[in-house]
């Protein structure tokens, strides 16, 4: 059984100093702007601005058609058809001549297995550590970001979409609900790019996303975390990342920019993938996608 809000809960009542209530009926959105406004107290949505999507996205394409590419094909092979004789099913003319040998196998039926849907929540650091140098930090952590998003539509796994550690201090700031087009989403992405600029409360963040994701009814839970490295109360954030992994969550944490200096201490012994520029995620990305969503 699923008992991420319980084992959660159990983190969390030792953090008293938080305020926000992250009980799972206070965590769900409800309807307005494209995908609505936000009734729970600290979180919010990002404002649309389709100029920054366009120009975060404007390079990737090429890449983005590759891996797509690449994810068609394995589904292709996972969702493959096989088909048997039988002697029910529809007239199968190429085997009529089994008649002849008192062999009534002309019929022919075909099977098809389905991958298994995959509940996904992802969430982005706006932090302000991701707008030095210019902002390509954030560049990068959107641009992986806006990746799989489209990855995740081509598989067909509802994905839910939130920044944390934006500069109006919201807990999250949505830019996809679980059941919305990418479409709806795309100008929300870009607009994320002005929605930066504050603290990385990531123990918030995956609390409450956690109980928003525990109330899916899809079978595989799955995190992707995007981030360029330490989080307000590390020490917390790994303690609630092992009880995500416990519940059978599949966490994934991408590391936006220079690792040289190794992975910080929280993400030891978990899944990373370093991201240093965007250019260096495709084969990463198709690894993680297919042992995530596509196992």
């Amino acid at each position: 059984d699923f008992c991420l809000s319980r084992g959660l809960g159990d983190v969390y009542k030792r953090q008293p100093e938080h305020t926000v209530d992250y009980s799972p009926e206070a965590a769900t959105p409800q309807g307005g702007s494209g995908a609505g406004d936000m009734s729970v107290s600290g979180c919010g949505w990002a404002v649309e601005d389709r100029g920054q999507y366009q120009r975060l996205t404007q390079g990737t394409e090429a890449k983005a058609n590759v891996l797509l590419g690449q994810l068609q094909a394995l589904l292709r092979m996972a969702t493959q058809e096989s088909t048997r004789n039988t002697s029910r099913g529809r007239l199968n003319a190429r085997k009529l001549f089994r008649t002849g040998f008192d062999d009534d196998r002309v019929f022919k039926k075909s099977s098809r297995r389905i991958l298994p849907a995959a509940a996904v929540t992802s969430l982005v650091d706006l932090s302000g550590s991701m707008k030095m140098g210019g902002g390509n930090l954030l560049d990068t952590a959107l641009q992986v970001q806006a990746l799989l998003m489209k990855a995740m539509a081509t598989i067909g796994n509802p994905m839910e979409i939130a920044g944390f550690g934006g500069k109006k201090g919201n807990v999250l700031t949505f830019a996809k609900a679980f059941d919305e087009h990418v479409k709806a989403a795309q100008n929300r992405l870009g607009g994320m790019v002005a929605e930066s600029g504050g603290g990385t409360p990531l123990l918030e963040a995956i609390t409450h996303a956690s109980f928003r994701l525990a109330e899916r009814e899809e079978t595989k839970k799955v995190m992707f975390i995007i981030t360029d490295g330490e989080p307000n109360e590390p020490e917390q954030v790994r303690e609630v990342l092992d009880a995500l992994i416990a519940d059978g969550v599949h966490v994934y944490t991408f590391l936006i920019g220079d690792a040289s200096g190794g992975e910080p201490a929280y993400l030891r012994g978990l899944n990373v993938v370093s991201v240093p520029h965007i250019d260096d995620l495709s084969a990463s990305a198709l690894s993680v996608i297919k042992q995530s969503c596509m196992g």
